[in-house]
């Protein structure tokens, strides 16, 4: 009997196996989420989370979290997938090979300067002279390791709840418990003791739930990339592309390994990210380079995490995951602390501000009771009393909860953010960069309009191409590297390039046919100063060249134009007319590109002359449904709105005009030519009116967001193509549309549109906003209250140490705020007009003299009605229980009724959507358990107040809200 493969095997061995049904299933399922058991990979951390990432990076799923303990995945995702789809998927990744996910740098990876050796003894280096079979690849794959950057590893649980020890507030009260235990207060020490830890626990537990949601939604994309084996083109997960492989480099691409250029073709890459240029560099399969060359200047090398802007190439592999360029800076990353985000470091200074204030406060209540002859013993708990009550101890942890909790809801609305800091930046934008295509319109091309010099054809979707524009088509598809899906393949190539190959089959033309007629021969890509493609052809014993591009730029190379069936010389009158045709074109909101053809003509290294004319494609490309109302939404929310467009001014212009831009009459658009002779003074004057670029290339994209910044903006980018990966990293906020856009936007960007809903982004917008408010709103409610039980003790403190709150009840009250009020605070929903306000300027200062101003403002107004309770209550019944439980009350009823006083306002019909509602309830049950339990009641030092004494000091706390609330009605009605 034959033994059956073992699918626990060491990561050297192949790990995979054709009968993995029983070893793949589904253990729990509910429409959107399933739960996998794999027995095999119990224990095996490395192999799982291999798998896990794998499956994270397949469409339609939107989280993976693995159990190494039960060897469990729980995979969230689209709920049109079945149970055993996703259980089919994982098996079919399973099979393909699982090894280790990082291996580590090589030890003579350093010493080899494959940027300044041959490319044939590079491709000799690594025995790879035509690239890797697939058995290569993966014997290759199981010894190295996955080509993966390492990840950062968490911190351990003991390190995290340590570290919650590290703060100024904390600090004093471990002084306060010690003053405690000098002073006797055993039971104040404990309960001091106790909160600390408590509230360590809470950090450390929030604190490592963040972490943990912050890496899930940062984990690591795994794009496919185009290698070369068994001497054919193929498509492979960047993850599984291996030292040795040939890969193919193409505009769009992301470099996922550092490789040797075997061949490159008017290649550019922006490596921005890993060397700091601002624009991309020329790359050179040929080009001459030092040894010592620094990063920059290596021209022959391509290094992961570059983007292809231009051109194409073939490239052999030298490096991947650990070893890389990128690798390695992320290794030393390692060792290096990021700086604290800019609302962590504002509460850090505000926690240092609260502890001198506090010792401050501290001394004036010591000082009044010293002067009254308390006796020292008093003095010290009554010290111990107003430290408990103003450090409000869960502040710490407030920022990063809230920035999770706020990450966490729009990613179920189909938003995810690569890191939840970049919220605190998305609460600051004030202008947003509009890419056209694929972001307001919906990136389906179709060829509209064809214009001859002497005729005008119109087309509708399905319409069948007139004889007259058959010419035009014949030569746009075979100036076109894109390919039409047929039975066996999918459509392959831009919107643009596929609207032309349909356009040619509409007009009779056999695609297959006519590129085996014509063999391509040569070709001269576009690039971001020649705006136009050459392809040359084989046509029988002559060659033949095929143009196609932007107008301008094309009708300056031809000579000749085809009118009427003949070829005559263009004269000054046809050109002129040519442009009014053009402008005519753009003006319908078209895009609009040129056709030329050259006969008997061959490529060389030169731009082509003597081209014959052939006619003009308009192109439309039909708005999203609900730009112009997303547009005038974000206008409504204060932001600035530009149009960023590589299309022709006329066609910019009337895409503005679609969406609303010229409602006040008047509309600036500035062709991006214009911009490359400017000044950097004059730039920034025409950025502060202009609202729509025309013609504008990666590099004027990165110019207009600089220029923006040097004003002081914080600039937001939209975008799905590869021409706006520079733009997109440069911006302070990066928004790519996730369903239609290019790999490479959806890896840059800070947030991804999951279903390119311009609704979704609106949505995202609101929620960068609310955090912010959120953050800002339970911050404001702590330091209120914790301020107005000082401000309380103040007042007692003139009533002598036996009228003081004790430190018991003080650490109750901040139990019942700091943690369901504040924490219903930090999850509010946003506000209804979230979206009609303006955005928080970046330069205001997040807790400034004003914000502290009010916030002792809402203090007094939490801590009058107490003291005045407490004074009647003291002349009523003496200091003593009966009247600390009454002022207890009148304190803690008017603090949870200044929680309600903060949420934000939302529509009625959202009663069951309400956090801080139910955080004020829970609250509420908190304050009644004393008086409900004698033996609380008895350590609070507390007598339960007659009925209608609570309702009306209850009732009294609430009086201002029910006002208000009638208001509202009355005002609605």
């Amino acid at each position: 009997m034959t033994a059956r493969p073992s699918l626990t095997v060491d990561v050297a061995d192949v790990t995979y196996d054709h009968r993995l049904e029983p070893h793949v299933r589904v253990h729990h399922a509910l429409p959107g989420r399933t739960r996998l058991r794999l027995d095999p990979l119990r224990g095996r951390h490395d192999l799982l989370g291999a798998l896990a990432r794998r499956v994270a990076a397949r469409e339609g799923v939107a989280d993976v979290r693995e159990s190494p303990c039960s060897g469990a995945l729980l995979i969230e995702h689209d709920p049109r997938l079945t149970a055993e789809e996703i259980a089919a998927m994982v098996r079919n990744l399973w099979r393909s090979g699982l090894t280790a996910p990082v291996a580590p740098a090589p030890a003579d990876a350093e010493t080899r300067a494959w940027h300044a050796m041959p490319s044939a003894a590079v491709a000799s280096a690594f025995a790879s002279p035509n690239g890797l079979s697939e058995g290569e690849a993966l014997e290759r794959l199981y010894r190295i390791g996955e080509n993966r950057l390492a990840e950062p590893s968490p911190p351990s649980p003991l390190n995290v709840f340590v570290d919650q020890f590290k703060s100024a507030p904390v600090a004093l009260l471990g002084g306060s418990a010690a003053l405690s235990i000098a002073t006797g207060g055993l039971i104040d020490a404990a309960l001091t003791l106790g909160v600390i830890t408590l509230n360590a626990g809470i950090g450390a537990s929030t604190e490592s739930w963040t972490a943990n949601l912050i890496r899930r939604l940062a984990r690591q994309t795994d794009p496919d990339a185009i290698v070369v084996r068994n001497g054919q083109e193929m498509r492979v997960p960047t993850s599984r592309v291996a030292p040795g492989d040939w890969i193919a480099l193409k505009t769009g691409a992301a470099v996922p390994a550092d490789a040797r250029l075997l061949q490159s073709e008017a290649l550019l890459v922006d490596e921005s990210s890993l060397t700091g240029e601002s624009f991309p560099v020329e790359k050179s399969a040929d080009a001459f380079v030092l040894e010592e060359a620094p990063l920059a200047a290596r021209r022959t090398m391509v290094h992961r995490g570059g983007i292809v802007t231009n051109g194409a190439g073939l490239a052999i592999v030298t490096a991947t995951g650990a070893a890389s360029e990128i690798g390695r800076v992320r290794g030393l990353l390692q060792s290096t602390h990021p700086p604290k985000p800019p609302m962590d470091q504002a509460l850090d200074r505000l926690g240092v501000r609260l502890t001198i204030a506090c010792l401050g406060a501290s001394s004036i209540l010591a000082l009044m009771l010293l002067l009254r002859g308390a006796p020292l013993g008093a003095v010290a708990r009554s010290a111990v009393a107003l430290a408990v009550s103003a450090i409000p101890e869960g502040l710490p942890a407030l920022a990063a909860s809230t920035k999770a909790i706020a990450a966490r809801a729009m990613s179920r609305e189909g938003a995810f953010v690569r890191n939840v800091n970049v919220l605190e930046t998305a609460a600051n934008i004030d202008v947003l960069c509009l890419d056209k295509t694929g972001t307001l319109t919906q990136n389906r091309m179709q060829a509209s309009v064809v214009r001859t010099l002497a005729s005008r054809y119109d087309l509708g979707e399905d319409d069948r191409a007139p004889v007259g524009a058959r010419l035009v088509a014949k030569f746009a598809a075979l100036c076109n590297d894109a390919q039409l899906s047929d039975a066996e393949t999918p459509s392959a190539g831009s919107g643009t390039e596929l609207a032309l190959l349909r356009l040619a089959a509409a007009a009779g033309l056999d695609l297959d046919e006519l590129r085996a007629t014509l063999p391509r021969t040569g070709v001269q890509l576009r690039s971001e100063q020649r705006l136009y493609m050459v392809t040359a052809h084989q046509n029988g014993d002559a060659s033949l060249l095929a143009v196609k591009g932007a107008p301008h730029q094309v009708l300056n190379l031809c000579a000749k134009v085809r009118s009427g069936g003949a070829t005559r010389a263009l004269s000054d009158a046809d050109r002129a007319q040519i442009a009014r045709q053009n402008d005519e074109l753009a003006q319908e909101g078209l895009r609009v590109l040129a056709v030329a053809r050259g006969v008997g003509l061959g490529l060389g290294d030169e731009a082509p002359t003597q081209l014959e004319w052939l006619g003009l494609v308009g192109l439309r490309d039909p708005l999203r449904p609900g730009a112009a109302q997303m547009v005038a939404t974000l206008q409504r929310a204060g932001l600035r709105t530009l149009i960023l467009t590589g299309d022709q001014a006329g066609t910019a212009r009337r895409l503005a005009q679609d969406l609303g831009f010229s409602n006040d009459g008047a509309l600036d658009v500035v062709d991006a030519s214009a911009l490359r002779d400017m000044s950097a003074t004059t730039l920034r004057q025409t950025i502060r009116t202009t609202e729509v670029f025309a013609r504008v290339s990666p590099s004027d994209k990165l110019a207009i967001i600089r220029a923006l910044q040097a004003e002081g903006h914080v600039v937001a980018m939209t975008g799905d193509g590869v021409n706006d990966g520079p733009a997109l990293r440069a911006a302070d906020v990066g928004i790519a549309m996730g369903k239609s856009g290019a790999d490479v936007a959806r890896d840059i960007a800070d947030i991804v549109i999951a279903d390119d809903d311009l609704g979704t982004l609106a949505r995202a917008l609101a929620r960068g906003r609310t955090a912010d408010e959120n953050l800002r709103r339970a911050v404001r409610f702590l330091l209120a209250t914790n301020a107005s039980e000082v401000a309380l003790l103040l007042a007692e403190g003139l009533h002598g140490p036996n009228a003081l709150e004790t430190p018991a009840q003080l650490f109750w009250l901040n139990l019942m705020t700091d943690v369901f009020p504040a924490l219903g605070l930090s999850m509010a929903r946003p506000a209804a007009d979230i979206l009609d306000r303006p955005p928080r300027a970046a330069s205001q200062d997040v807790f400034g003299r004003d914000e502290l101003r009010s916030i002792a403002g809402d203090a007094l107004r939490m801590a009058m009605p107490a003291i005045i309770t407490h004074v009647i209550g003291t002349a009523r019944h003496g200091s003593g229980p009966r009247t600390r439980g009454l002022t207890f009350l009148a304190l803690a009823s008017h603090q949870l009724a200044h929680a309600l006083r903060l949420r934000p306002g939302r529509p009625v019909s959202d009663l069951f959507d309400r956090p801080v509602e139910l955080g004020v309830a829970a609250a509420y049950v908190l304050l009644a358990a004393p008086f409900a339990f004698a033996p609380l009641r008895n350590m609070l030092r507390i007598a339960p107040p007659r009925l209608v004494e609570t309702a009306t000091i209850v009732g009294f706390s609430l009086l201002p809200i029910a006002a208000r609330l009638m208001a509202r009605r009355s005002i609605s009605r």
